[in-house]
């Protein structure tokens, strides 16, 4: 189900803070819910949160871009002006960067690298789910048939 309200306003707000006209609170704090369950805007609010510091207030600059992540929000904007449905079985990427949980941590690692363990098995389901190299898309063919598609102007 496609949210085309929700997507529509995420976009802008990503390329808002591609093009450093917002900061990453601006993000973090107006990121659109959907109201009637479309999981894309849910993944890529989450995948976008593990590209920002949340620890300061900032702008997409230099310290935090980079030819990949400009890569990963031209492909956000360009799936969330789409009509594609998001394809992903994963649709929750907030612990992608396999951060310890408090339990491991006050355990001192006793009970083993838990967290490198699952950021290696959801990775794993990731590659085994599509083409991770063009997320949100799921298939490298979808993504070209929406660049092909020339309606929308994902550059900043």
């Amino acid at each position: 189900m496609i949210d085309r309200p929700a997507r529509r306003a995420a976009a802008v707000l990503l390329r808002q803070y591609r093009e450093q006209r917002i900061t990453n609170d601006d993000v973090a704090n107006g990121f659109p819910r959907s109201s009637i369950g479309d999981r894309a805007l849910r993944a890529v609010e989450t995948m976008i949160w593990n590209t920002y510091s949340d620890h300061e207030v900032h702008t997409y600059n230099d310290r935090y871009a980079n030819s990949d992540l400009t890569d990963l929000y031209n492909r956000c904007v360009l799936f969330l002006e789409s009509d594609g449905e998001y394809r992903w079985p994963q649709g929750e990427f907030a612990n992608l960067g396999a951060t310890p949980r408090l339990s491991e941590l006050l355990t001192f690692g006793l009970f083993g690298d838990a967290s490198g363990a699952r950021h290696k098995e959801f990775m794993k389901g990731l590659a085994q789910s599509g083409d991770f190299a063009v997320w949100p898309f799921i298939r490298q063919t979808d993504y070209a048939a929406n660049l092909r598609d020339g309606q929308r102007d994902t550059s900043v």
